[in-house]
């Protein structure tokens, strides 16, 4: 394991006590339940970073297929102990093919931009002709509040990477609050972009 701060297990521990206990039914009741409206039905969804397992457990709870990866151990860990199908690896180059749905929740944010513009390579190899990508970044207050965040990731910079690696940027919504500016000063108004492969 590198020492990268989103690899360690600090990093868990920093994310149980920044989210409040209550924050997975706030996920579950008002956040995925739009996005996962964004994939085809009976498609498995690949989880890019599934952190602690919240998606992942939304997605149990719903009878949705779902699978997991993320290069912190500690978290991943976690989740197998809830009886989630995660498993260690980076999302730079997670062992998939033939992905049809994948997932990324306050990811790429994490990353530096050249590890962005690999992460989008290393897809489009994996994905199928007419596969989706749902991500969500934070907005500027969100970004700002967490000291490992080492890109802002706006519609712009996703504009452009879709453009130089002919992807198709679908739509560019806000969640849950449709409002960019609300992104300015509440944390966990997201900026949610749906990609086409």
């Amino acid at each position: 394991m590198n020492n990268k701060p989103t690899e360690q297990v600090e990093y868990s521990e920093y994310l149980s006590e920044k989210y409040l206990p209550f924050r997975d039914q706030y996920l579950f009741s008002f956040y995925y339940p739009k996005l996962i409206k964004q994939f085809s039905p009976n498609t498995t969804i690949i989880d890019l970073g599934s952190g602690l397992g919240s998606f992942l457990r939304f997605c149990k709870k719903h009878k949705i297929s779902a699978k997991g990866y993320d290069t912190n151990a500690d978290m991943v860990a976690q989740c197998q102990k809830a009886e989630l199908d995660a498993k260690v690896a980076s999302v730079l180059g997670f062992p998939e093919a033939s992905v049809k749905s994948a997932f990324c929740d306050n990811v790429l944010e994490h990353l530096t931009l050249e590890e962005i513009y690999t992460f989008f390579q290393n897809l489009k190899t994996k994905m199928i002709s007419g596969g989706r990508l749902v991500m969500l970044v934070p907005g500027p207050v969100g970004f700002r509040k967490d000291h490992t965040h080492a890109t802002f990731v706006d519609v712009a910079l996703i504009e452009s990477i879709c453009k130089t690696m002919s992807l198709k940027l679908t739509k560019a919504f806000y969640h849950p609050f449709n409002c960019k500016f609300i992104s300015r000063f509440l944390y966990l108004n997201m900026t949610v972009c749906v990609i086409d492969f």
